[in-house]
């Protein structure tokens, strides 16, 4: 999972932690030797989850991801850059981005353009979302 920033990927970690889904973090503002150690906990798979801000997924090429989810990428060249490294040389990945509508609608058609494909769109019937907020 690709955040914005340092808030977004500490509300998001906690709230997968809290369903039961392990997960290691890479932030900007952690040692090297912090990173690297979670970041082999990730490609060891003894960890399946990794969340990453825009900062600390710079220039990672992981070969056994097969899923990206993103966080609002904020312009195309965001969004090409973190699905596109995951899926260059052929491998097959899925890409989830999470956009809010209708705020994010022209966004959406920028990248549409960008990457010359139409994007898949899956509703969210919010009858059957459920939300357990955390206060930080």
């Amino acid at each position: 999972m690709a955040t914005l920033n340092l808030d977004a990927s500490e509300t998001f970690m906690l709230f997968i932690n809290n369903i039961g889904i392990e997960n290691v973090c890479s932030r900007g503002f952690m040692r090297q030797k912090e990173r690297v150690a979670a970041l082999n906990r990730f490609i060891s798979r003894q960890v399946r989850t990794l969340i990453a801000t825009d900062v600390a997924a710079s220039g990672l090429d992981i070969l056994s991801v097969q899923l990206v989810m993103n966080h609002t990428p904020r312009t195309p060249k965001e969004y090409i850059h973190r699905v596109g490294r995951t899926a260059r040389a052929g491998r097959k990945v899925i890409a989830i981005s999470i956009f809010r509508f209708p705020r994010d609608l022209e966004l959406l058609g920028q990248i549409e353009n960008a990457i010359n494909t139409k994007l898949t769109e899956h509703p969210i019937d919010r009858k059957r979302m459920y939300f357990k907020s955390i206060n930080l």
